[in-house]
């Protein structure tokens, strides 16, 4: 049985999942819309990447030799972190082989950053998906003081608009612009 519990409004725009512990097993949850564009996706996986290189990197590392080398930690150290103040300013990230097979179909691709603001006034990025002189970029994301988490998903590869395919997620940088 469905039902409906939004409480007055057409929307919902967040869900939260909480809970006491720092890892959640969960299986099976789809969120989609009432378009008909979404179906049911199967038995499917979550791979997750951290960055191994740099690819382009106008940002200042707070510490270290390498601007990934401040991005690459699950969970998230506060620690360490990459800052600018210039407008366009861009970090771009290689990635080690995700390890999806050429028989995988791929519904989207993710890329995620934390970020927070140190200053005062606005502090706004993009994150960005590169692929083959292809770029796509989020719509401005802002910063607050407290860090964050940004998401930004594709579930078509930026270049041609065809499906993703194990090749083209392996080849695609993934990062941030300073808006």
């Amino acid at each position: 049985a469905t039902q409906d519990t939004l409480n007055a409004g057409t929307a919902c725009d967040r869900v939260k999942i909480t809970g006491s512990v720092t890892t959640h097993n969960i299986d099976d949850v789809y969120i989609g819309d009432t378009s008909g564009a979404f179906d049911f996706l199967g038995d499917t996986r979550v791979v997750h990447n951290v960055p191994n290189a740099d690819s382009t990197s106008d940002w200042t590392f707070s510490t270290g030799a390498t601007n990934f080398g401040v991005v690459d930690e699950i969970p998230l150290n506060e620690g360490d972190y990459n800052e600018s103040l210039t407008a366009t300013n861009t970090d771009l990230f290689d990635y080690a082989t995700f390890g999806v097979l050429a028989a995988d179909t791929i519904h989207g691709v993710t890329t995620h950053a934390w970020g927070t603001k140190q200053d005062a006034g606005a502090a706004n990025i993009r994150l960005v998906m590169f692929n083959n002189a292809t770029r796509v970029e989020s719509a401005d994301l802002t910063a607050v003081v407290g860090y964050q988490r940004f998401g930004f998903l594709q579930d078509v590869d930026p270049d041609g608009g065809a499906a993703w395919t194990d090749t083209s997620v392996d080849l695609a940088k993934f990062g941030y612009e300073r808006q």
